[in-house]
Order: structure tokens, then sequence, then C-alpha cells
């Protein structure tokens, strides 16, 4: 993973970690389409050659979003990740960046799935915590996926 491609990552496990806050917070809470674009939209771009220009300016997007996230709703903003991923946090991360390929697609038709989104933004999530609760997360993706193809 390039440096600049981790700037992302790390902002997008802490956009997942605050819209997780906000959603513990308030059980009714359920985030509109617009933050699943942006976090999946982001979190495809993880798996794309972009420059470093592009994954600074995607990262300032997901950082902008934490920050009203944590203001609008009150959430506590999860920050910026600062720590490394494992092999498992990997897997996790690569799952996800693969999943996109079906969720994108849902999302650019008008799908609105919140437990396919609540999915991803408690994966980002995981990735800040230890490996059992990414292992949590990876066990979770095969009904996740089946869920997005009978959309």
């Amino acid at each position: 993973m390039s440096d600049s491609s981790k700037v992302l990552t790390n902002a997008l496990i802490g956009l997942g970690g605050t819209i997780t806050n906000a959603m513990n917070d308030d059980p009714e809470f359920v985030p509109c389409g617009r933050p699943a674009g942006i976090v999946m939209g982001n979190v495809a771009a993880l798996g794309q050659n972009l420059s470093d220009g592009e994954f600074a300016a995607r990262a300032q997007q997901v950082t902008a979003l934490m920050e009203h996230v944590g203001d609008h709703h009150g959430a506590q903003v999860a920050g910026t990740y600062e720590g490394e991923l494992t092999q498992v946090k990997t897997s996790l991360l690569d799952s996800l960046i693969e999943l996109t390929d079906l969720t994108l697609p849902m999302l650019e038709a008008g799908a609105f799935a919140p437990e396919v989104n609540a999915f991803f933004y408690r994966s980002l999530a995981a990735l800040a915590a230890d490996d059992a609760a990414c292992e949590a997360q990876l066990a979770q993706l095969d009904a996740i996926a089946a869920q997005v193809k009978s959309l």
C-alpha cells in the first residue's frame, strides 16, 4: 500500500468509526445514501492506481464528512486511524474493495440497503479494533454479498 493510499485508508477507518459511533448512540439513525456513496466510492478507489494528489483530495473529502457526522449527530469523532493493518485487517479491507464491484452499481441504480451500508461502516470501524472484530465482519461477508446480489 502506498503512503498516499494509506492516508485515504486511515481516513476511511476514522469515518467508519465515527458513523458507527453515531449508529450506536442512536439505533434509529440510518445514514442516507450520500455517506454510503462517499465511503464505497473511496473504498473502491483504494484498488485503483491514483495519483498522490487524487488520494489526498479523497482523504480530505472523507475527513470533512467525518467531522460533519460528528458535529451533526453529536457522535464522538473517531479520528484518523494511526495504527498498522494486520493480515486479518488487510483481508477485510481487500474484501471491502472487492465488494464495491457489487455495491457501487447498486447505489448508482438508486437502491438503498441500510444493512449493506452499515456493514461497510462497521467493517471500517473494525479495522481500528482487534483482529477478532475484523474476523466477525469477515464472517458476515458472504451473506452481505448475497443480499446485494438480490437487490
